[in-house]
C-alpha cells in the first residue's frame, strides 16, 4: 500500500485528522511523508446575511452556553447515526445537544430513534434532536 500511494501525484483530504478505523489511506500518506498532500476542511461558508446559530440554538431549545454536536448526513445504516447517538450517550455529557439532520425520516431514522430511546432512560444527560427537511431562513439542506 505504501508503494501505490507514492504513485498517486495528490492526496486531498476533509481533514488533518488520519481516521485508522474507517479510512487509513491519510495515515498512509502521512506515514510515506507524501509530498502532495492537501486539505480541503469540510465545512460551509454561509454568506454573511443569513441567520446566525444563535437562531437556529433558540428554534430547538439549544441554550447558548450549551455542548453543541452536530451530524448531517441521510438517515441510513451504511451512516450509522446509531453509532454517534450511543457514543453521545455513553460520553454522558452535561448540557449537551447532538443535532441529527437527515433529508427525511426512514425506516433507519425510526431504528436510531427508537434505540436512543431505551439508552435515554438510562444515561439521562444530554438531549437528542432529530431533524428533517431542514431549512433555516433561506438556507436548505439538501443531499
Amino acid at each position: 500500500m505504501l508503494a501505490w500511494i507514492r504513485k498517486i501525484d495528490r492526496c486531498v483530504f476533509l481533514s488533518p485528522h488520519a481516521d485508522l478505523l474507517a479510512f487509513y489511506d491519510h495515515w498512509l500518506a502521512k506515514r510515506a511523508r507524501h509530498p502532495g498532500i492537501t486539505i480541503i476542511p469540510n465545512g460551509v461558508d454561509l454568506p454573511d446575511n443569513q441567520p446566525s446559530f444563535s437562531t437556529f440554538r433558540r428554534k430547538h431549545g439549544i441554550p447558548a452556553k450549551a455542548i453543541f454536536f452536530l451530524c448531517v448526513a441521510n438517515y441510513c445504516t451504511r451512516k450509522d447515526q446509531g453509532y454517534a447517538v450511543r457514543a453521545f450517550r455513553h460520553a454522558a455529557i452535561p448540557n449537551s445537544h447532538l443535532v441529527f439532520i437527515g433529508s427525511e425520516f426512514n425506516e433507519s431514522s425510526n431504528f436510531f430513534q427508537q434505540q436512543d430511546a431505551k439508552i435515554a432512560a438510562s444515561s439521562p444527560p444530554g438531549t437528542v434532536h432529530w431533524l428533517e427537511n431542514f431549512t433555516l431562513g433561506n438556507i436548505r439542506c439538501t443531499f
